[in-house]
Parts: C-alpha cells; sequence; structure tokens
C-alpha cells in the first residue's frame, strides 16, 4: 500500500489589502485547515499593533516619519508595533504540533521559523544571523517599536562598528493545534517586491514539504476572513480595546 501523500505547503502571493483585511485574512487561514506561506501586501501605508499593546501607543511617533496618513489595526498576534508598506510581511500557519513545528511552546516555534528562513534570507543579508541570548520580553513592555525590541529569535545583521541590526521580527498566535505566525522583514537593496515569488519559494524550501503557489485564499478561508472581519479588526471595539493581559493566547 503507497504510503499517504503529505500535505503541501501552500504559497499565497497576495494582492495589496487594506489592514483590517489583511489581518482578517491571516486570521481565515489560521482558522482553516492548509499549510500556508501568505505575502502579505499592502494597499496603503499602515501600523499595526501588538495584541498586548494600548491604543495611545500610536502617539508615539512610528515610520514614516513625514507625518504621511497610516491606517491602524490590532494583531490577534502579540509583538511590538510595525509599520507596513516597505517591508515583506508574512504570515505562515500550519499545524501545531507537527512534523513542521514539533513543540507548541513560543520559544520553540519562534526559534524553527528563524532557523527555515534564514538560509534563505542570507543571499540579501550577508552576515544574518539569528540573535539568540536570553528573553527580555518583560523588560521591554514600553518599547512600542518592533524593530526596537530584542528577542532572542530576531534576525539581525552586524554593522560596521559592531552595532546589531534588526532584519526581522515574529509574532505568533496559537490557537487550538494551528498556530499563526506573523513575521516582518526589511528589505535590502536585492528584495525588490517584484522577487516576492522566488524569495517566498527560498522561504518554503525549507519545511521540506511539497509547494504548491496559488494567488488567492480558498472559498472557505475567505468566508472564514469575511467572519473575522465582522468580530475584530472591522470594529473599533476590538482595535482601541484595552489589554486584559500580557499572556500569549493559545
Amino acid at each position: 500500500m503507497a504510503p499517504p501523500r503529505e500535505r503541501p505547503l501552500t504559497i499565497v502571493i497576495d494582492a495589496p489589502r487594506s489592514a483590517p483585511w489583511n489581518m482578517a485574512r491571516d486570521e481565515g487561514l489560521l482558522d482553516g485547515e492548509r499549510t500556508v506561506l501568505r505575502r502579505t501586501a499592502w494597499r496603503e501605508p499602515a501600523v499595526t499593533i501588538g495584541r498586548f499593546q494600548p491604543w495611545s501607543i500610536l502617539s508615539h511617533p512610528l515610520p514614516p516619519p513625514d507625518g504621511s496618513p497610516v491606517v491602524p489595526v490590532r494583531r490577534i498576534t502579540g509583538g511590538g508595533a510595525i509599520f507596513h508598506g516597505e517591508d515583506l510581511t508574512l504570515a505562515w500557519v500550519a499545524p501545531c504540533p507537527s512534523p513542521l513545528f514539533p513543540d507548541r511552546s513560543p520559544a520553540a516555534i519562534a526559534r524553527r521559523a528563524a532557523e527555515l528562513w534564514l538560509p534563505a534570507l542570507l543571499p540579501h543579508h550577508p552576515g544574518g544571523r539569528i540573535r539568540g541570548g536570553p528573553s527580555e520580553e518583560r523588560a521591554q513592555r514600553s518599547v512600542v517599536d518592533c524593530f526596537d525590541r530584542r528577542n532572542p529569535f530576531d534576525l539581525v545583521i552586524e554593522e560596521s562598528g559592531g552595532e546589531v541590526r534588526k532584519i526581522g521580527g515574529i509574532a505568533m498566535h496559537r490557537r487550538g493545534d494551528r498556530v499563526l505566525i506573523q513575521a516582518s522583514l526589511l528589505r535590502s537593496a536585492t528584495m525588490a517586491p517584484e522577487g516576492d515569488r522566488e524569495l517566498l519559494h527560498a522561504l518554503a524550501a525549507g519545511s521540506g514539504l511539497p509547494i504548491q503557489e496559488e494567488s488567492e485564499i480558498s472559498p472557505r478561508e475567505l468566508e472564514l476572513s469575511i467572519n473575522a472581519a465582522a468580530l475584530r479588526y472591522g470594529r473599533a471595539s476590538w482595535n482601541r480595546r484595552a489589554p486584559a493581559s500580557d499572556r500569549p493566547a493559545d
């Protein structure tokens, strides 16, 4: 009897969408069944804030510094605020535990994602590495910007003079036996948006899974996204809520 066919990792190279709709689509993927790596594209500049950050952090200066209007929305993942527009934004959704993510602990998930993605980024960020060291999360609650925060599983490079610069941050949300990883990667001079397809395939290759590519989420995932948009991202009560806890949600 032939062994069961391994389920593929689906790359979705999505069209530019609004900030609320992008977050809803990620949650729709989380509530689905597939393993998906989605390129998130932004219709206009946006700021996403972490699930456990107060809405008032938007009074702090975030790029762009020229006062350009941005659309704010709250994520279901943790971490700090991120200005989106020029970065490469990713959503990776997978079963957990699974051969891809065998350990459900947040640290193990973040380490696994960083280890899988780093080889694909090295051609664009020579000398890139995983930061390492102890967690400083509790000491950084007042640090607003994701790229000013330090996490052992950040992707970093060492610049001239020995300064360590963060080039990639990871946040996550677990629900049942599924995990959503949202990541923001700073683009280098060789990471132009027109090359996203090749880079996404390189990022996915580390999973060892069969890969297929689509330009749209499935009808079922779209239905779930519409529900998420109605319940959360399109509502001021979600976006402006006062976080009740800083403990990651399961």
